[in-house]
């Protein structure tokens, strides 16, 4: 599934973990880039950019959970530096070399920084905020954090709500006004509340980020001080796109009050988010006896799985046939789950038939797959495909050196093979005078066949006057699941732990409506 989370740069800690513990990927973080405290402040003001301490930490997390990068690059995104202006040169100098980040903007940041920089001390001070902010400067925040995540490995993403440098105008109750980020974070009054904030500049809201809301699943609102990483991030562009999205919204209301809501209630809370999601529909979860530990604290493990099991439910809504792409998504394990009924009319299988036909779930209703002449369904045994040697010697001219012809009953397979689709160009008007074709399959390999009805184009006859009642679930949004998840609300599955939790989901859900 795809689970996008607003949040600060701590906020989401507890949420990213469970989510990867239950599903085995990080989700996506939506952040503003508004703070100026410590030492964002001081290199906002030098570079004249946004503030890229949210972005770090979110990474930083995320490269604990993912284990992508070695421990001493979490360590200097964590280290906090204090001392002069020289020895700053020195410690950032023996990190980035003892790191081999030794690219050109890397090594330039803090020279750079330096020789803007008025302060010749500094306390408690982010070195790895100079090069972020340094990047922010010569790239901007979008394409920064594209450099950071594959600098350190990343799969999970961390978005930019707004790209604008923008400073927010925040307003209390007594009609003080404050431009300072940190200001806000540490208000503490309750009697004199922050009622609003806005923007002096328009917002520039990346395509990624509003693409990351459309396509998404999940959508939770994390905990966190509200008014300075929460609601800024709500402008326009972005309250547009979760009035588009089909995801599921969650807010999770803060257990305790925070420097910025000083004295709030969870009925405070519900108000002001009220007013910033007016339009939206959206769940609060707020804490109980069932989701809080003894020191206050979420207990995230539930929450999750209260999250995961709500969104499949409301998938499942009005459906009668769910749809999966054996290949990648549906392993034995998974397939496990559906021993007896699961409740809907239908259990249906795409996939590569060798695997479903070793299968065993009794509920698998029908089975439609690629094969031969023709898309097929499961119980028909095509005839064997001869090929003949003048074809083969035919097609071997036609491949680069070290490409091997397998034969199969049903087709050939011809691996490892780059640049497919030219190739493919290549070999279909030979092919066309055999009553064949070539089709691109895997990651490197193409298999040769008769020419067939894709499987999908086979099933959609079958089911075109009842589209809204199925549920798609497919590995391959941008692949071979594309025109099937384009056609029906889908679920997409990353991995193995995601499919047996995502199966597994599914089964309780239909229990539970059984009782």
């Amino acid at each position: 599934m795809n689970i996008s989370i607003f949040s600060g740069g701590r906020g989401s800690d507890g949420l990213q973990r469970e989510f990867y513990n239950k599903l085995g990927k990080v989700p996506t973080n939506i952040v503003n880039l508004y703070d100026d405290g410590k030492s964002t402040g001081i290199v906002r003001d030098v570079f004249g950019t946004l503030g890229p301490s949210d972005l770090r930490k979110c990474q930083t997390l995320k490269a604990k959970l993912e284990k992508s990068c070695n421990e001493d690059a979490i360590e200097f995104l964590e280290y906090r530096f204090s001392g002069s202006s020289s020895e700053l040169a020195t410690v950032a100098d023996r990190y980035l070399k003892f790191l081999e980040w030794e690219s050109p903007e890397l090594l330039t940041a803090v020279p750079a920084f330096l020789e803007l920089c008025d302060a010749t001390t500094f306390v408690d001070f982010s070195i790895a905020n100079i090069l972020y902010a340094y990047l922010f400067r010569l790239s901007g925040p979008t394409m920064t954090e594209k450099y950071f995540r594959k600098l350190l490995g990343l799969k999970s993403k961390t978005l930019i709500s707004s790209r604008s440098n923008d400073k927010i105008w925040w307003e209390a109750v007594d009609g003080t006004l404050t431009r300072a980020e940190h200001a806000i974070v540490d208000w503490n009054n309750s009697d004199n509340r922050i009622r609003s904030f806005s923007f002096k500049n328009d917002v520039v809201v990346p395509s990624s980020t509003i693409n990351a809301i459309l396509n998404s699943d999940i959508i939770v609102f994390s905990t966190g001080t509200v008014w300075s990483s929460i609601f800024p991030s709500l402008n326009v562009g972005i309250v547009a796109a979760l009035k588009k999205t089909k995801a599921k919204i969650f807010v999770v209301l803060n257990s305790y009050d925070d420097g910025d809501s000083l004295g709030y209630s969870t009925d405070d809370y519900k108000v002001e988010y009220s007013k910033q999601l007016s339009s939206l529909k959206f769940r609060y979860i707020e804490a109980t006896n069932d989701n809080v530990s003894s020191d206050g604290g979420y207990l995230w493990e539930k929450i999750v799985d209260n999250i995961i099991f709500e969104t499949i439910a409301s998938k499942l809504e009005n459906k009668t046939a769910i749809v999966s792409d054996f290949d990648g998504t549906l392993s034995k394990k998974s397939i496990s789950y559906f021993d007896d009924t699961i409740g809907v009319d239908k259990f249906i299988v795409t996939g590569n038939i060798l695997n479903i036909e070793s299968a065993t779930a009794k509920d698998i209703k029908e089975v439609y797959f690629n094969c031969g002449t023709e898309s097929l369904k499961a119980g028909y045994t095509p005839e064997s495909l001869n090929f003949s040697n003048e074809l083969y010697m035919t097609l071997k001219g036609l491949l680069p050196l070290g490409t091997e012809i397998v034969q199969h009953r049903r087709l050939w397979r011809i691996k490892p093979v780059s640049k497919r689709r030219k190739l493919i160009q290549s070999l279909n008007p030979v092919l066309s005078d055999y009553g064949l074709e070539a089709t691109i399959r895997g990651k490197t390999t193409i298999e040769i066949h008769r020419k067939f009805l894709d499987k999908i184009d086979l099933f959609l006859s079958d089911y075109k006057n009842c589209l809204s009642e199925i549920l798609y679930i497919g590995d391959e949004p941008q692949g071979n699941d594309k025109k099937a998840m384009t056609l029906f609300d889908s679920i997409t599955i990353d991995n193995d732990q995601e499919s047996l939790k995502i199966f597994e989901t599914i089964k309780n859900v239909i229990e539970r409506r059984r009782r």
